[in-house]
């Protein structure tokens, strides 16, 4: 397992971003981007910005679907994962970007358990 300590914040403020932190640091997004299609499902579902709901409706809109995933830590995901493509992973209350492998988090989210994934493909970016 490698986590790299990353924030992908403008201004490096911890400040409950964590699904615009993973979204931009998965994709080609920027912060701003990213932030901005949250923004815009907020306003379509009247939910909280950093619901499951919105995020995965917002992955949606990029053509990103989101997957259960088996019962299994972060770091064990990993171990498994397709290490030259990126994910938003989703475990309790918290986003996490893995990208080639690498956990890119505030903070060592790797003992969390994964509950939802969701494969970026870099194909889909490169049209």
């Amino acid at each position: 397992m490698t986590f790299e300590k990353y924030n992908a914040n403008p201004e490096n403020k911890n400040i409950g971003d964590c699904s615009i932190r993973a979204i931009c640091t998965a994709t080609p997004l920027t912060y701003q981007q990213a932030k901005k299609l949250l923004e815009t499902k907020v306003f379509e579902s009247g939910a909280a910005w950093n619901t499951v709901k919105n995020i995965t409706a917002a992955l949606a809109d990029l053509g990103i679907s989101v997957e259960r995933a088996s019962r299994e830590t972060v770091n064990s995901f990993t171990k498994h994962c397709d290490t030259g493509a990126s994910y938003v992973v989703f475990v309790a209350k918290h986003a996490v970007a893995v990208v080639n492998g690498v956990i890119y988090d505030t903070w060592d989210s790797s003992r969390r358990f994964v509950k939802l994934v969701a494969k970026v493909s870099r194909e889909k970016f490169a049209e």
